[in-house]
């Protein structure tokens, strides 16, 4: 019996400092879950200007030649307009970065440009 109270008081005692009482329940007057007014304020949109933009030119891939691929175990190269790269060499800011069989990539500014070699009829040499 002892044992039982003391259980019993102990549930009293934790219990009491939580317990809500209904008139506490019914005095939350905010919603918590409405988005605060700072978020909703959009600031006034400004014109842009014409004079102010300022256009920029789309980069293209240089339009050279790949007129030789050159496969190797230890070294593969190409040929480029009189010039022999290998893998990691730049040509006009391009960095050659694969070679395979009749192919050639290329990455300038994180975006792969490939080149392959471009066959010619018999009787234009």
């Amino acid at each position: 019996m002892l044992r039982l109270n003391a259980v019993g008081i102990a549930l009293l005692l934790t219990a009491t400092p939580f317990a809500v009482q209904a008139d506490e329940l019914r005095q939350l007057t905010k919603n918590p879950f409405l988005q605060p007014d700072i978020l909703s304020y959009r600031p006034p949109v400004q014109p842009i200007q014409a004079d102010s933009i300022e256009v920029q030119e789309v980069w293209e891939p240089p339009a050279f030649e790949l007129k030789a691929v050159i496969i190797s175990q230890s070294e593969p190269m190409v040929l480029i307009d009189d010039s022999f790269l290998r893998i990691g060499e730049e040509y006009e800011d391009m960095r050659l970065i694969s070679i395979t069989e009749g192919t050639a990539i290329f990455r300038y500014k994180r975006k792969n440009y490939t080149y392959t070699l471009q066959d010619e009829p018999i009787g234009t040499r």
